[in-house]
């Protein structure tokens, strides 16, 4: 089952802020998503928000029946 993408405009200003190694990562994981979907973890089961870690990189999502959103692209820490 392929999903359908949509980038918030939030989420494509926070790609810009990317360094090109992250941009190519990220992308790469957004068009995996595209084909299996969920990936990563619940962090809003009830809204089915989930995230998904590339680096150093967030992606920030909701799945919905046939589509994914990507609400938010955060840089963060790696355990």
């Amino acid at each position: 089952m392929g999903y359908k993408i949509m980038v918030t405009r939030t989420a494509k200003k926070d790609i810009d802020q990317l360094l090109p190694c992250e941009v190519k990562s990220v992308t790469t994981a957004i068009d995996l998503m595209e084909s299996i979907g969920q990936m990563g973890e619940p962090i809003h089961p009830k809204i089915n928000v989930w995230i998904y870690r590339v680096g150093k990189v967030r992606i920030i999502y909701k799945l919905l029946s046939n589509e994914i959103r990507v609400i938010k692209i955060a840089r963060g820490s790696n355990p």
